[in-house]
């Protein structure tokens, strides 16, 4: 499993789940926020967004002291919405980074296998 943060491995996953899996004539956009936030506020829900929590397996590396190290626990933030007027959806994730309990270094993304990716992106 890789430990480094790939964003092109959830984008290309998720495009191939769209092509393979959805018979709707939707067009979905995939992104990523760092700062997206647990709750949405009252005008993010008029507007028709909804979240979700998941948690997965990844593979953390420090960038201070190369160790790494496996989690269950790794938090992936989803917000999502369809806009049906528009057939467009849009899906943004959040990974949230675990410290390094070793050195007590910097925050760090997880990187995750492409099994991993697919159970996420199928939840």
């Amino acid at each position: 499993m890789n430990t480094d943060w790939t964003p092109t491995l959830w984008r290309d996953t998720f495009d191939e789940m769209l092509e393979e899996e959805l018979e709707y004539n939707d067009s979905w956009v995939f992104q990523f926020s760092y700062s997206l936030q647990e709750n949405l506020s009252e005008e993010e829900r008029r507007r028709g967004w909804k979240i979700y929590c998941h948690r997965a397996y990844g593979k953390f590396r420090c960038g201070n002291c190369s160790k790494d190290w496996p989690s269950a626990r790794v938090t992936l933030l989803f917000h999502y919405r369809l806009r049906s007027e528009a057939a467009r959806g849009t899906v943004i994730m959040r990974p949230f980074r675990q410290a390094c309990r070793g050195c007590s270094g910097n925050f760090e993304l997880p990187g995750f296998s492409t099994e991993e990716v697919e159970r996420s992106c199928s939840s």
